[in-house]
């Protein structure tokens, strides 16, 4: 007897193709537009997102998209290796900063 694997229903798969869209654009590391916002999205700030969309998820739910999509090679970043982690800390702390010292400006 062959086992049959059924298909696995996601809350997010419900979601509209936008805002699915929006999710794996803020695992990728991109705010939406219109949200001016320092460094990268969390995974709190996306079930955040979502939940002003009218479409509420858990963070579980997004961690185990996120997950997935990293082991299915949906495009999300993966740092291979520690330089490249240092770069993308020292990036976003300068950012910080150029936001900062902008708003002290002001």
């Amino acid at each position: 007897m062959v086992k049959t694997v059924e298909r696995v229903h996601r809350s997010t798969d419900k979601f509209p193709p936008e805002v699915q869209a929006t999710i794996r654009s803020m695992l990728s590391g991109r705010w939406p537009s219109g949200v001016e916002r320092v460094g990268f999205p969390t995974y709190a700030d996306i079930v955040e997102h979502c939940g002003a969309a009218g479409c509420p998820v858990s963070v579980s739910a997004i961690a185990r998209l996120a997950k997935r999509l990293r082991r299915d090679g949906g495009g999300l970043p993966i740092i291979p290796d520690t330089k490249n982690r240092l770069k993308l800390v020292v990036r976003n702390a300068i950012t910080a900063l150029q936001f900062l010292d902008a708003e002290i400006s002001n």
